[in-house]
């Protein structure tokens, strides 16, 4: 007679260690890694040639734009304000000060002429104050300032002083004309592609332009303009409101979102949607309360004197002027305000020295103005020091552990508890930890406790989270639980757990196996929705190493029971024992195997199964099963073999 019993996996609390996927951060003053324009952190002169910028010695106080683009070839170029001149680097440079492999706007590395002729007429190869610069790869765009124009290469360039093929803010290549219209320009500081749009900031017109195209023709004059309300030939001051500028400067576009920094009203302001009609007004804006505030301050909610801003991976960069720093945001604000949550170049928020009051160093800025994220590296322009810093992201790998079984604490709640681990001991702290039971939403735990340092490098944040796993049509043994942890200098970091699923059969017909399996059939779309797929795995009971018996198996195979029955090839040996278990893998490359392994000795046909009972100690990269299961026939309960190289052995809050 079938019988069913509890079986207890766990007798103690044991200790789940969950790692996580790698986490990009920085920290508050953290010292550049690499720098160019200069051989080390400590010099400051700047001059020319294919290994210096800013020509600082003869304007000592010019703060111009700096330009810092990779294209999508991995070509890093940049804008040599006070030099008139454009460095490309054909490759990414690795060490302090390496040499451009091609200049633009002179005739080569040791010129630094005005129009490369000490005169005012341009030509489609010269630049005066050079502004920001973009490329899609194929094309190369370059802001020349006091050229009052955009030059536009069609194909990038691939020699010195390489003639520009189209012009855009002047009618041809020798004007140089500052008049209000749709086809001029005062000042282009800024240039940005968005799709096949074309983006200028006009400086001193106090406006932004668009058009909806890339020019192909000289002087094609711009379709919308933002910033003033009497259209493209407006170019008066207003009072600070949602639709107007006072310098507009940097220009970014994400996740189709447009930010537009505002220099002397101190703040960004963000377009939810790419604007289409002349003068529509912001959505919201970041540094400000409101649309009409333009105070400036020194502090994690104000800018002073922005220039440029940058979004890496929702992460957002601002570069202050007055404030001689780079602020942080983890995370794009979405309303008015905004508080940023770490600050480069300044050892608090309430600083602002330039070089931190100190030497040139590593550490601080004077007036930076011009930056980027790419490939985990942020570069920032530093023109006073006549240099490029490059700050390499610190990757750190945190771990989450979770404490079962979780604890029944009544009225159908139960009780989870676990810690973050992080590490760079001082450096990084916890911001929050968030749950969502069975897609209710997120909420935060119910308690985080401060972090204590375990050794040198490495703190732990203990958290505490109970819960009614009834919510959504859970029940205490069915429901879903995603945990979201986010340090104050890390990005967000997330693990799905769900409750374990059971290997029910695996029986040999003919020349074919058939596999039979369930999983939790109260929640099935919600873990069709964080599952890819699932695959059967087998070993010889005595081998240590997991063969894959079936790859990839849909979700979609899952009936309205929660169970998924399969026919595979047999490719196990008859008279050989085996270890079969079934592994989830989520749509993050997370994986949770299934609460039991079953043992199978092919000898004769149909045998039934031999079950055992998954260790206590999981190697899960997500999660591993409660503690109780119903079984057919009760078995003692053994070990499964390390299937993670970075599995540990934990016990209540510590793993070794």
């Amino acid at each position: 007679m079938r019988q069913s019993i509890l079986v207890v996996l766990l007798i103690v609390s044991s200790l789940i260690l969950l790692s996580v996927r790698t986490v990009k951060a920085y920290y508050s003053n953290m010292p550049a890694s690499m720098v160019l324009g200069q051989t080390n952190f400590t010099d400051s002169a700047g001059g020319l040639g294919p290994n210096k910028f800013f020509d600082n010695t003869t304007h000592p106080t010019n703060t111009g734009l700096v330009g810092i683009f990779v294209d999508p070839l991995g070509r890093l170029i940049i804008s040599d304000f006070s030099n008139g001149r454009v460095l490309i680097w054909n490759k990414m440079p690795t060490t302090n000060g390496a040499p451009a492999d091609l200049v633009l706007g002179q005739p080569d590395f040791n010129s630094n002429s005005k129009n490369a002729c000490a005169c005012d007429t341009p030509g489609p190869n010269t630049l005066v104050n050079v502004g920001n610069v973009y490329s899609t790869g194929t094309q190369l765009f370059v802001a020349d300032q006091s050229n009052n124009r955009v030059l536009i290469w069609n194909t990038f360039p691939t020699h010195n002083f390489q003639a520009a093929d189209v012009v855009v803010g002047q009618a041809d290549f020798t004007s140089t004309a500052t008049t209000c219209n749709a086809s001029t320009m005062y000042i282009a500081d800024y240039v940005y592609v968005y799709g096949n749009k074309l983006l200028v900031a006009d400086r001193n017109h106090s406006r932004i332009l668009i058009w909806n195209s890339i020019p192909t023709v000289n002087g094609t004059p711009a379709d919308i303009e933002l910033g003033h309300s009497g259209g493209l030939a407006d170019c008066t001051g207003s009072s600070a409101n949602a639709s107007n500028f006072a310098i507009p400067e940097g220009i970014l576009v994400y996740n189709g979102k447009l930010f537009v920094v505002d220099h002397d009203y101190n703040r960004i302001l963000v377009w939810n949607t790419f604007p289409t009609q002349n003068n529509q007004p912001a959505d919201y804006v970041i540094g400000q309360p409101d649309f009409t505030t333009t105070s400036s301050g020194t502090s994690a909610s104000e800018f002073s004197a922005p220039l440029q801003a940058y979004i890496d991976n929702n992460r957002l960069f601002v570069t202050e002027e007055s404030n001689n720093r780079i602020v942080v945001f983890n995370s794009v604000p979405i309303t008015n305000g905004g508080v940023a949550d770490l600050v480069l170049g300044q050892p608090s928020f309430t600083s602002n020295s330039a070089n931190e009051g100190e030497a040139t160093s590593a550490y601080g800025f004077n007036k930076p103005r011009g930056i980027l994220v790419y490939n985990n590296q942020l570069f920032v322009g530093d023109p006073i020091n006549a240099r490029v810093l490059i700050f390499n992201n610190v990757i750190g790998t945190p771990q989450m552990n979770i404490n079962t079984p979780f604890t029944d604490i009544g009225n159908g709640r139960l009780e989870l508890k676990g810690n973050v681990q992080l590490g760079e001991n001082g450096r990084y702290a916890m911001q929050w930890i968030k749950a969502d039971v069975n897609g209710s939403g997120l909420g935060n735990v119910s308690n985080l406790f401060g972090g204590r340092s375990i050794n040198a490098t490495t703190t732990l944040y203990d958290f505490v989270n109970d819960f009614d796993p009834r919510i959504n049509g859970g029940s205490s043994n069915n429901f879903t639980l995603d945990l979201v942890a986010s340090s104050f200098n890390a990005d967000t970091t997330s693990l799905f757990y769900f409750l374990p699923f059971n290997l029910n059969y695996v029986r040999k017909s003919n020349n074919n196996l058939n596999i039979d399996f369930t999983v939790n059939n109260l929640n099935i779309q919600r873990i069709k929705d964080n599952i890819d797929h699932f695959k059967i795995e087998y070993r010889k009971e005595n081998d240590s190493s997991w063969l894959t018996l079936v790859n990839s198996i849909s979700t979609d195979k899952i009936s309205n029971a929660g169970e998924i029955n399969l026919v595979t090839l047999n490719v196990l040996k008859i008279g050989t024992k085996y270890n079969v278990k079934v592994v989830a893998v989520s749509k993050n490359s997370n994986w949770e195997q299934s609460s039991n392994v079953l043992s199978y000795f092919f000898n004769v046909p149909n045998q039934k199964k031999n079950i055992i009972v998954k260790s206590a100690l999981s190697t899960s990269v997500t999660s591993t099963p409660l503690p109780t299961l119903v079984v057919d026939t009760p078995m003692p309960v053994l070990p499964v073999p390390t299937v993670s190289p970075q599995a540990k052995t934990c016990f209540l809050f510590w793993c070794w």
